[in-house]
């Protein structure tokens, strides 16, 4: 899969996540935490590149 799409549903999920939290109703803590962990993980995936892509970038 993609990263970038991977980064952007983590992304999603988080931001969904906060606004249904903070403006509509409290989600209760065994939903969050596992959702909230998924979409950090999601994003630290889709946002990290291996080394040897930046070495890569900087050559060109």
């Amino acid at each position: 899969m993609n990263k970038r799409i991977v980064l952007l549903a983590g992304l999603i999920i988080f931001g969904v996540y906060m606004v249904i939290d903070k403006f509509i109703t409290p989600i209760a803590l065994w939903i969050s935490v596992p959702l909230l962990i998924i979409s950090i993980v999601m994003i630290l995936y889709g946002g990290l590149k291996p080394k040897d892509s930046i070495d890569k970038e900087k050559e060109t």
